[in-house]
Formats: structure tokens, sequence, C-alpha cells
């Protein structure tokens, strides 16, 4: 039965059909195989979202979705784009630390390329990138969101594996930092080729001072050290930080007059779909997991691992 339920979820897999349904029909067919009751599948998924660590992946979602919505990835666009502008090739440099400072605002690649992507491929366009070379450095560099905390992956691993996601959070930093660094010199290095229209003024920026960009992105800039501290000094939760978070940009953006309730339903309804889709394959996923637990599969992959090898740094190298 095992074989039979590995098999079908690998083949719906391949053939292109969702992960949701590669996980499901596989799982429901064990169930009716095996007599077991449907109600099983719901008790699972309940089990699998009813979870206090887990509230922080939509207030998370809904910040960067705030911060969207209030055209604050603009500022925080503009403030690396002037601290940066005497680098040659700085709009791409720009994609990348502008990438880290939204990862920690977001915990979300597709946040980073939906606010950031459009404004970064044009101004890369425009200093003499093309543009396959813009999006796939956009592309690239939006992979930091889901790494550097809050990561909503590293949180959904922490809830799934039952683990702390304080720690799980935060061992998403140095990797992230690493990866924009290696990125940072590999793209340092190619701007002497991949720029053929480049000139060594930047008009755009000549008249913006650095001090005028930092004060206006300074409350966005704020809240990434500030959701960091608060979590490794103990002071909150993740879900906690989340919730202050967005209670944080609401408050701000009233005192800006910027704020109004058709922002917010926007916010609301792409936080809504993003984690809807997370969640539904949290939920299918449990059971699924349940399923190859019953059969036992986690006990025969952890003996094939051990037969392998007993050094745990080339088990971790096998995984």
């Amino acid at each position: 039965m095992l074989a039979i339920v590995l098999v079908m979820f690998l083949v719906l897999l391949l053939a292109g059909f969702p992960i949701i349904v590669s996980m499901g029909i596989p799982a429901l067919l064990y169930v009716i195989v095996e007599g077991l009751p449907i109600s099983t599948m719901a008790y699972s998924a309940f089990q699998a979202l009813n979870s206090f660590p887990l509230v922080a992946s939509p207030l998370f979602v809904l910040m960067g979705c705030l911060i969207n919505e209030f055209g604050e990835t603009t500022r925080l666009f503009n403030f690396c784009r002037v601290l940066m502008r005497n680098a040659k090739g700085y709009t791409a440099k720009v994609n990348i630390i502008v990438s880290l400072l939204f990862a920690g605002m977001s915990g979300a690649a597709v946040a980073d390329i939906g606010g950031l992507g459009q404004v970064e491929i044009k101004a890369m366009e425009e200093e003499g990138f093309s543009r396959d070379y813009a999006c796939a450095v956009t592309a690239a560099t939006s992979m930091v969101g889901p790494i550097f905390p809050p990561s909503i992956p590293l949180l959904i691993f922490a809830v799934l594996a039952q683990q702390s996601p304080l720690h799980c959070l935060m061992s998403g930093a140095i990797p992230a930092v690493a990866i924009v660094i290696c990125l940072y010199i590999f793209i340092s290095f190619q701007c002497r080729t991949k720029l053929k229209g480049y000139h060594d003024e930047h008009p755009a920026t000549e008249k913006e001072s650095l001090w005028a960009v930092t004060k206006e992105a300074a409350h966005i800039l704020f809240l990434i050290p500030a959701i960091i501290v608060a979590m490794l000094g103990g002071f909150c939760s993740p879900s906690e930080a989340g919730a202050a978070a967005v209670i944080y940009i609401l408050i701000v953006e009233a005192i800006k007059g910027k704020f109004s309730f058709s922002i917010l339903k926007n916010a609301i309804v792409g936080t809504y779909k993003t984690v809807s889709n997370i969640f539904i394959i949290i939920a299918v996923a449990s059971f699924f997991t349940k399923v190859l637990t019953l059969e036992h599969f986690p006990e025969m992959v952890t003996s094939a691992f051990l037969g392998m090898a007993d050094n745990p740094f080339l088990i971790l190298l096998l995984i």
C-alpha cells in the first residue's frame, strides 16, 4: 500500500497536477482501502492548522501587503538607490540590498517581486541592463525573502516539525546574509560586461540627498531591527511581533494621513490569497504525512540513511 501511495504521488506530481491533488488523492485512496473514517482527513487538517505559532504567517504576509499598498516599498528602494548611486551597476546592487531589507518585513519571495519587481526592473533597464538580465537578478534576489527572518516557510517548518519558531527564524539570518554577499560580489564582476549603455552620472539621483530619503524611509527601516530585537530579546513571540508590526504600520500611515479602508481591504484580500494557498497545502500535507507515518515510512527512511553513514555531517549532506 505504501508503494502504491508513493507511486501515485510521484506520477500525479510529474503529470503536472497541483501539489494538493498529488498528495490528496493517494491519501484519500489509502483511507478508502484501509477502511478508515473519512473524518480522519478533516481532523488531521484541523490539527495541522490549529497552531498559535502559525498565526505569525498571515500577520507577516499582511505586513508586507500593507507596506506595498501604502507605497512604502518605493521609499525603501529610493533610499537604497541614493545610498549606492556612485557605484557602477548600482541598480543591480540596489536590487540585492533592497531585497534583503524587504525580506525582513515580508518573509516571502512573491511579496518581494510583487512589491518591488517592476520598480527594480525598470531602474535596471534605464541604467543599461537588458530586460532579461534585470528579470533574472530580481528573481534571484527575491529568494532571500523566504530565508531571512521573518521567513514564512521557516515558520511553517517550525510548526510542522514542532520546533521553536524563534530558533527556526533566526537560523535563516546568516545564510540569507551570506547569499546577499555572494550575489553582490558576483554581480559586481558581471557589471563590467553587462553594462553597455552605462554613464558615470545618474541624473535621477543627483539632486536627492541621502538625509532626505533616509527621513522618508526611517519608519520602515526601523521596523526590520525592531522585529528581530523584539523576538531575540524575548519581548514577544513571532506571532506577537507580526501583530505589533501590522498595528505599527497602520498607526504610522494614519498619522501621515494616508490610511484608507480601501487600501486596508486590498491588503487583506492579498493576504488571504497568499495565505490560503499556503494553508491548504499544509492541511493536505498533514494527512499525507500521517498516511506515511501509519505505513512506517519515516522509520524506513531513517534506517536507510543510518545504514549508509553514521556521520551526522554526511547524513545532512545526503538529505
